[in-house]
């Protein structure tokens, strides 16, 4: 039986705002609409997307040049009229406001979920935190040390002494979380201790919808890598990993293809393949186990500590739900040679003209597909008529 994919990326932030009614902010708005897309990837043979804009025809037969198989969607609209099990509607992550809409008289579906509250805390770094001190408590030479993670603090004046101590004693700065936050967002660093109203006010505005604050020390990375699990009713399964990048500010921004422990320096591969043992058992005891069923990633880093020495940092964060790394072993499936591959994601920001940089690079780079799967060039992801703000790409070099 099909399944209905749903990408709402703003799922951490519904969550947070414990609204059943929750409508994201534009940004997220248009990052649901424009990368909606992407989910196309995480489909089996007969899934549909659930996409409200029309997807032209002319860029579905692109993306059949990969997938081998025409890409279905269904609409809101069309929901309206047919019986569909809202337990075949998979989100890219479990929140209150979706399964309120479809419950809504609107829709005519069937076998109706309800939410758990607890599962609010699968998505808090707090959450995260307590594997990460789990991790630490084993004292593995290659993991960082526990002065290189920061605390949870929920007064405003405690947070701001913080994380003056912390730039005190870390040359290479602090860095603020939020506890519930969304594609890289929510995030500030500082690398100098003088205050100012635009700080003081996104740690009070903070505090205020969350809580409280990690303060972190901005730790000297060399890479980021993900590693990417499915937890079933009986099982944590280990899917894979993947090396990745992110903007300065933490945005996610694409990922190698290929096997992401060749780009891992090689005296820490000994190092990973222990993390993902110990991940694979965590797992299987925690409240993610518990409560959680689907796919979660855990963000980790390589980083240098003072002395030097290159570090496992375990735990950045966990996401109990569909990630880019997952998509990213979708696209590695898709390409010839994965060693020489990557993808990308791009903004505004950094690229003004999608219509003119698309062309620019498949002059650049000519596509060659071979059986299925991108040889050599650029390909599109996304269909840049819809992108205002958001891109993405393959390329094979």
């Amino acid at each position: 039986m099909p399944r209905i994919l749903l990408f709402n990326p703003y799922c951490e932030l519904a969550i947070v705002k414990r609204s059943r009614f929750y409508t994201p902010p534009k940004l997220y708005k248009k990052l649901s609409v424009e990368l909606a897309i992407l989910m196309s990837w995480l489909c089996n043979e007969d899934d549909m997307l659930l996409f409200d804009n029309e997807l032209d025809k002319s860029f579905l037969d692109h993306l059949n040049l990969l997938t081998g198989r025409p890409i279905q969607s269904i609409s809101r609209k069309q929901l309206q009229t047919q019986k569909v099990p809202i337990d075949l509607i998979l989100p890219w992550g479990e929140s209150i406001e979706y399964l309120e809409e479809f419950k809504s008289n609107r829709y005519n579906l069937k076998h109706k979920q309800s939410w758990d509250p607890d599962f609010r805390t699968l998505y808090s770094r707090k959450t995260g935190y307590g594997m990460l001190s789990k991790l630490l408590e084993l004292n593995y030479q290659s993991f960082i040390e526990t002065n290189m993670i920061g605390r949870f603090i929920s007064e405003k004046e405690q947070v701001i002494s913080e994380l003056k101590d912390v730039l005190s004693s870390n040359s290479n700065g602090v860095v603020l979380k939020l506890p519930y936050s969304a594609s890289g967002r929510g995030l500030m660093k500082l690398q100098k201790p003088e205050m100012n109203s635009s700080i003081e006010s996104w740690i009070a505005s903070g505090l205020q919808s969350q809580e409280s604050i990690l303060v972190e020390p901005w730790l000297d990375k060399i890479m980021d890598f993900s590693i990417l699990f499915e937890i079933t009713s009986n099982n944590v399964k280990w899917l894979g990993g993947t090396a990745f990048s992110t903007h300065g500010t933490g945005q996610y921004d694409g990922a190698h293809l290929g096997d992401f422990i060749n780009k891992i320096p090689s005296g820490l591969h000994e190092s990973v393949d222990f993390l993902i043992q110990e991940y694979k058992k965590l797992l299987s005891k925690s409240e993610y186990a518990r409560l959680h069923t689907g796919k979660i990633g855990v963000d980790c880093m390589v980083v240098k500590d003072e002395k030097g020495h290159l570090k496992i940092h375990p735990c950045v964060e966990i996401n109990p739900r569909h990630t880019m790394g997952h998509v990213t072993l979708a696209l590695k499936n898709h390409v010839v040679d994965s060693e020489n591959s990557e993808w990308k994601i791009v903004t505004k920001h950094t690229i003004k003209d999608f219509h003119l940089f698309e062309e620019e690079m498949k002059e650049k780079y000519p596509m060659k597909i071979k059986e299925n799967k991108l040889d050599k060039g650029f390909f599109p992801l996304v269909d840049v008529n819809l992108s205002t703000q958001y891109y993405a790409y393959l390329i094979a070099y």
